[in-house]
């Protein structure tokens, strides 16, 4: 796919800062990086989670939760996710990529060797739902003891994959992690308030779509400089609220990302820069 590769300064983009999870203190993870609302790559944020553990195997996975049905993603949405709000249109085609199965199944699609694009987006493991059983195995983080309870997300929700890619998009309200269990990927990230992060939006908004970018039309889409960053098994990236971030599967193997959610300690300021960012972007 490398949709990734496609974007301006790729090559030259610039690098978040790499730190240890294992000795990371809690407070230096808040002033340095969650306050600030600065990113940045933990390593080996969750090499003791059982999940890091077993769930390389779709047996193990089967073993725990059954054979439920699931619903799959079957090729690339790449429309700017605000894009489908009241366009029935767009939101039929959204609808036309997804397929029902079990997840049996769906293991056989994306463990084959001659596999496609298969992707189970972005579900729960809460209580009541259809992955509960596998929440036992997705622990915390000694750097983020008892984070308050997220505003807009999950708590914990997954995604099982094979050659995924998620569009540019960014959280309005909640503090991310977004931890690799098994396989690798590459993200791209633009800091809000920035020219980047107000030209990006205008594409946003104007085209519906980020990628394949028509720069006769968008012409300083050319000029954006992202952060790019490699998230391996056992790392978690931390992405705050507004930073723009488009991110892509970096192998062919299947893989499974975790993304853990928490409310942000400053929620009034940010909805107001929220207001700002907006206002800086529109056309």
């Amino acid at each position: 796919m490398n949709f990734l590769q496609q974007v301006p300064h790729y090559k030259d983009a610039m690098r978040l800062e790499e730190v240890n999870g294992e000795a990371l203190p809690e407070l230096r993870f808040y002033r340095d990086f969650v306050d600030p609302m600065k990113p940045c790559l933990v390593k080996s944020a969750v090499n003791h989670w059982p999940a890091y553990r077993f769930w390389d195997s779709p047996a193990y996975i089967l073993s725990v939760v059954g054979n439920p049905d699931v619903r799959v993603a079957k090729e690339t949405i790449v429309e700017y996710p605000t894009a489908a709000k009241g366009n029935v249109a767009l939101k039929e085609r959204i609808d036309a990529t997804f397929f029902d199965t079990q997840l049996r199944e769906f293991f056989d699609d994306v463990t084959s060797k001659d596999g496609g694009y298969r992707v189970l987006h972005s579900y729960p493991l809460g209580k009541r739902a259809v992955l509960e059983r596998l929440g036992k195995d997705v622990l915390g983080f000694s750097f983020l003891k008892a984070p308050p309870a997220p505003k807009s997300y999950p708590p914990c929700r997954t995604f099982i994959y094979r050659k995924s890619y998620t569009d540019w998009h960014f959280h309005q309200i909640d503090e991310t992690l977004m931890c690799q269990v098994k396989g690798s990927k590459e993200v791209l990230l633009i800091e809000p308030g920035g020219e980047s992060f107000a030209d990006l939006l205008k594409i946003g908004q104007a085209a519906g779509i980020v990628y394949n970018v028509d720069v006769g039309r968008f012409p300083k889409y050319e000029t954006i400089h992202p952060y790019r960053v490699l998230v391996s098994p056992g790392d978690a990236l931390y992405i705050p609220p507004f930073w723009f971030h488009a991110v892509e599967a970096a192998d062919y193997e299947w893989g499974i990302t975790v993304a853990k959610c928490w409310g942000s300690p400053s929620q009034v300021d940010r909805d107001r820069d929220l207001a700002r960012y907006q206002t800086v972007g529109s056309m």
